[in-house]
């Protein structure tokens, strides 16, 4: 049982590593960004939709107005998405050759292809550049009832170059979507097994809901959490992609439990490390089993 929960005020968190004269890019920051236009950071925003649209997607959130431009819209891959804004729509201010930063929120969990978002931010990013990264941890929130995601699912997207949300993907996200029985979303305060609303995992989906949105999945972008991680299975997996050479240049500097989430900071290395031996595989996946089953079982996190 998890006798305490840390938490890191991770606004502060984040600033720490960054100066507002750094050229950044955000993964969809929505109405909440961590380096704010309006606040002079010199980061640009990259999303799926533009502003007009995200703003009427969320016209009923009392933060709707805090939406700001987006820069770059997604397409294909962010380093694609970089590159042509770069060639056809970037200020001659505002393009670097590489960034400092990339930063992201609770946004990595939705990624089709996670493997190819860490490669293309790699190369995005100038030598010490820095990936920063919120993620939730998948037994404090809706994702509670759901396994962790493993290695070989992430190679699994890679290889099939996943550009959205596959048709699985959106189902589980849909079907296994769960609440306390009070109605209220489960937390890394509130949530107890025994109190876990079942019924609610089916909300909104019915047969024709489902069969509506198989039509729709081939030429839509439905979002969806794609991948569940703890802090222990995010850097097994990330030490998985690094030994079998499937990430290259970044390692972890930095990753720790925060709440409901866990903060990651990935820098970029030529000094980065790829041994990860079999004892130490080990004691990390046993880590993390031993870490979901605690937070599975246990009866007040509190």
């Amino acid at each position: 049982m998890t006798s305490e929960i840390k938490r890191t005020d991770r606004r502060i968190w984040f600033h720490s590593f960054v100066s507002p004269q750094c050229y950044g890019l955000e993964i969809g920051p929505l109405h909440s960004p961590i380096f704010p236009k309006r606040d002079g950071f010199k980061c640009l925003s990259i999303d799926v939709f533009d502003q007009a649209t995200l703003r009427k997607n969320y016209k009923n959130n009392p933060l709707v107005d805090q939406i700001e431009s987006v820069d770059i819209l997604f397409s294909h891959s962010l380093l694609e998405s970089w590159r042509h804004f770069v060639t056809y729509f970037a200020a001659e201010d505002l393009k670097p050759d590489k960034l400092s930063y990339i930063a992201s929120s609770h946004n990595f969990e939705h990624q089709p292809n996670p493997i190819r978002f860490l490669c293309d931010a790699a190369e995005m990013l100038a030598d010490d550049g820095q990936i920063l990264m919120a993620i939730p941890i998948s037994t404090r929130c809706f994702d509670c009832t759901m396994p962790l995601s493993t290695t070989g699912q992430l190679i699994d997207a890679m290889l099939r170059r996943d550009v959205k949300p596959s048709a699985g993907s959106v189902f589980d996200a849909r079907a296994n979507f769960a609440l306390m029985d009070d109605g209220s979303n489960v937390s890394d305060i509130n949530y107890r097994l025994d109190r876990v609303n079942l019924e609610s995992f089916h909300r909104g989906i019915s047969h024709l809901t489902f069969t509506d949105m198989m039509r729709k999945i081939n030429t839509n972008y439905i979002d969806a959490h794609c991948w569940r991680f703890s802090h222990y299975s995010f850097e097994l997996i990330f030490r998985d992609l690094v030994a079998y050479g499937l990430l290259k240049g970044i390692v972890i500097d930095e990753i720790q439990e925060n709440g409901a989430e866990f903060l990651v900071r990935i820098i970029k290395s030529q000094d980065y490390y790829s041994d990860f031996s079999p004892s130490e595989r080990s004691e990390l996946a046993a880590k993390s089993l031993l870490f979901y089953c605690n937070e599975i079982l246990s009866a007040d996190r509190a």
